[in-house]
């Protein structure tokens, strides 16, 4: 699903999504860690990717808030960009994976170099941290503008 210029602005696709997942591959148990994969990595898709926002002005509480107003601002007159979405689930008897690719039109960043802070005072940077923790894996590709996502929940 994609999601382009004028919609990013307009639409959260995270509920669209998350309906699809929830009510047609029985992932009701696995809603809220689902969701927050989702969120986070629409976020990172949509800030940084689309939008262009700078992590590192979220590193004080006066950065924190004006990281919101550069968003707000940047928001309001989004036309162009998107975020695109390649969701795909692998079924067996007691077991769903879903991979969560999301892609966007940003200039990526330096996975290959990037480190995540772990200091759990930290206003930035725990985004990562916490999808590392929910997924069962977690790669980026091309120029960092893609991740793909992987989480796995039991049937049983």
């Amino acid at each position: 699903m994609r999601f382009n210029g004028a919609r990013l602005r307009e639409t959260n696709p995270i509920p669209i999504l998350m309906n699809h997942i929830v009510e047609l591959e029985g992932a009701h148990t696995e809603r809220q860690a689902l969701f927050t994969i989702m969120t986070e990595l629409n976020v990172n898709a949509l800030d940084h990717g689309v939008l262009g926002l700078n992590s590192n002005l979220k590193s004080d509480p006066s950065g924190f808030a004006s990281y919101f107003e550069d968003r707000e601002k940047k928001l309001k007159v989004l036309d162009s960009g998107y975020v695109k979405f390649d969701i795909a689930i692998k079924k067996s008897d007691r077991v769903r994976n879903i991979t969560i690719q999301p892609e966007d039109s940003g200039d990526g960043f330096d996975y290959k170099n990037y480190k995540a802070s772990s200091d759990d005072l930290a206003l930035s940077g725990r985004g990562i941290l916490l999808l590392e923790e929910l997924c069962d894996s977690l790669q980026y590709f091309g120029n960092g503008n893609i991740a793909r996502a992987v989480f796995s929940w039991n049937t049983d």
